[in-house]
């Protein structure tokens, strides 16, 4: 099983690689090795490697900033992600992308689930959640989308980094309370993709195996009638031989039946011979 994954550096990207299974081959990139916005480079890279599986880490993040640099977030988030749903159709690989809980607009009292009406409040929800749209449009089930939110790890920064950070630099710390979230441990996310990968393996490896059975019967079908054609051919044989014989002896009847009639042709011209004799004789006795 050979998977690539986008956004190496990242928080996921450096989970995934650290938890990488035995029994799977990987094959990373940053944004400086794979620029997921040029569709060529992508062909080239995934062509090249073949991966069973893509994961895609990559992403414009940069929440604030993205409001500001629409055209940058949407070139990642959606062109970036289409480069890559449009590359693994050609080779046939299944794309795991991970998108956030920005396509939705938190209004729910409730935790949301995947079916929920999306409903993204800015630039970068908006991109994430067109990118979203284009692998379902281009992909279908080929693809998996996994949406997380509010990504920690030993790895970069993130929000729980900064909370430990001003809590030993401050005694009194000042954070917004109205806000509600699920903080994710990326190395737990990994894991949960590792098994999705792993997962899609077993059926594929189950297809395969299903591909054979039926590869099998084709060939066991293919077999028995290569023997009924062999039995037909058999048959056949036979049928022009009892036929050969029969109009052997249909020409031997027939030769047997001339040879009667000639021998009856004979016995009648001798019965002529020998009537016209007896007349003679009877004439000669009479002028005698």
């Amino acid at each position: 099983m050979k998977v690539l994954i986008t956004g190496k550096n990242g928080q996921l990207g450096s989970e995934l690689q650290r938890s990488c299974p035995d029994n799977i081959e990987i094959q990373c990139f940053d944004s400086q090795t794979l620029d997921i916005t040029d569709i060529a480079i992508v062909n080239e890279i995934l062509i090249s490697f073949s991966p069973d599986i893509v994961i895609n880490t990559a992403a414009y993040t940069a929440v604030d900033k993205a409001e500001s640099d629409i055209d940058a977030a949407y070139a990642v988030n959606q062109t970036g992600v289409a480069n890559l749903a449009t590359a693994c159709k050609a080779i046939n690989a299944k794309l795991i992308h991970i998108s956030t809980d920005f396509v939705f607009d938190g209004t729910k009292t409730t935790p949301y689930v995947s079916g929920d009406a999306t409903n993204p409040l800015g630039v970068y929800g908006a991109s994430k959640l067109a990118g979203e749209q284009a692998v379902s449009r281009i992909l279908g089930e080929q693809a998996i989308i996994v949406r997380t939110a509010w990504v920690y790890s030993q790895f970069g920064n993130n929000f729980v980094k900064t909370m430990l950070r001003l809590m030993s630099e401050k005694e009194q710390l000042g954070v917004v309370y109205d806000q509600v979230g699920t903080p994710t441990w990326a190395a737990g996310l990994a894991k949960m993709l590792w098994a999705l990968v792993q997962k899609s393996s077993d059926k594929a490896e189950e297809a395969r195996d299903k591909l054979q059975v039926t590869s099998d019967k084709v060939e066991e079908t293919s077999d028995k009638l290569q023997v009924t054609s062999d039995k037909v051919e058999e048959a056949r044989d036979k049928i022009q031989d009892a036929s050969d014989k029969v109009e052997e002896a249909r020409d031997k009847i027939q030769d047997a039946s001339d040879k009667v009639e000639e021998a009856r042709d004979k016995i009648q011209d001798a019965s002529d011979k020998v009537g016209a004799e007896s007349k003679t004789l009877n004439q000669t006795t009479i002028l005698n």
